[in-house]
C-alpha cells in the first residue's frame, strides 16, 4: 500500500454536527455529465453539493456577495480558529505532493491534521484497503473528475464516520508548491480559469476550450427549460382560473 503516516497529538472529539457523515461534490458536473450515467447516479446520491459556477448561479436568481473557490474555501477552513480539533487524510496527485501539501498543511498551525497521504492514481482496491480502518474526521480528495466521484463512493462507505469533500487537485497542488495559485484580480474578476489555461495550455485545453462551451449550453439550455415551465404553470394556472 503506497501511503505515509504522520503522528498525531491527542485530541478531543468532534462536535456531533460532523457525524453525518456527507459527501461533498459540485453540482456543476450533474450537467457537464449529463450525458453520462453512471458518473451522474453517483453524484444523485451525494449528500452536499457545491454550486461552482457564479454566473450560473445568478443567472437562475442566486444572491452571491463574493467570488471564493475551492481553494479559498478549504483555506478559511484551515485557518478558522473556532473549528474543533479534527484529523483528516488527504487523497490526491502525486504521492510526493500529497506528503508536500499535507507538511504545509500540518505546518499552518490548523485546527486540522493530516494523518496520512495516498496517491491519486491507485486502482479501487488499494482505495478500499487503505480506507481500511480509518477513523479521520475528513476524507480530503483531490483527484480527476468524475474519479473524485468515484473515490468518494468508496471512501463513504468505508469511512462512515467521516465527511468525504473534495478539495480540488488543483488545491492540494498549490499547497505542495507545484502550481502557482491565480492572483486575485483573476480569482475575483471570474478568470482563473483563463490564468490556469495560459499558465498550462496543453495540460488544460481540452477542460477549458471543450468543456467550458459545453458547460454553457447546458447552463442555458437547463435556464430555457426552467423559464418555459415556469410560464407554461403561470399560463395554466390563469386558465383555470378564469
Amino acid at each position: 500500500m503506497r501511503h505515509s503516516k504522520t503522528t498525531l497529538p491527542e485530541r478531543k472529539a468532534v462536535p456531533s454536527k460532523m457525524d453525518s457523515a456527507p459527501v461533498m461534490s459540485e453540482e456543476w458536473l450533474r450537467l457537464l455529465l449529463n450525458e453520462t450515467p453512471t458518473p451522474v447516479m453517483v453524484l444523485d446520491r451525494d449528500q452536499r453539493l457545491i454550486a461552482n459556477s457564479q454566473g450560473a448561479a445568478r443567472l437562475f436568481g442566486a444572491r452571491i456577495r463574493s467570488r471564493c473557490n475551492s481553494t479559498e474555501e478549504f483555506r478559511a477552513f484551515l485557518l478558522d480558529p473556532s473549528m474543533p480539533l479534527c484529523t483528516a487524510r488527504l487523497v490526491g496527485c502525486t504521492e510526493a505532493e500529497g506528503r508536500a501539501a499535507a507538511a504545509t498543511i500540518n505546518g499552518l498551525g490548523s485546527r486540522c491534521r493530516i494523518t496520512a497521504t495516498m496517491s491519486g492514481f491507485l486502482d479501487e482496491s488499494a482505495y478500499r484497503e487503505g480506507f481500511q480502518g480509518a477513523e479521520d474526521d475528513f476524507i480530503l480528495l483531490g483527484l480527476s473528475t468524475p474519479r473524485t466521484q468515484y473515490v468518494a463512493e468508496v471512501a463513504a462507505e468505508a469511512c462512515p464516520q467521516a465527511i468525504v469533500w473534495g478539495v480540488g487537485a488543483g488545491t492540494i497542488r498549490i499547497l505542495a508548491g507545484t502550481m502557482r495559485e491565480a492572483p486575485g484580480f483573476w480569482r475575483r474578476s471570474g478568470l482563473q480559469w483563463l490564468y490556469r489555461l495560459l499558465v498550462e495550455p496543453k495540460h488544460l485545453w481540452r477542460r477549458y476550450l471543450l468543456g467550458n462551451p459545453l458547460f454553457v449550453l447546458r447552463i442555458l439550455k437547463a435556464w430555457l427549460y426552467s423559464r418555459f415551465r415556469f410560464n407554461s404553470g403561470g399560463a395554466e394556472r390563469r386558465r383555470r382560473g378564469g
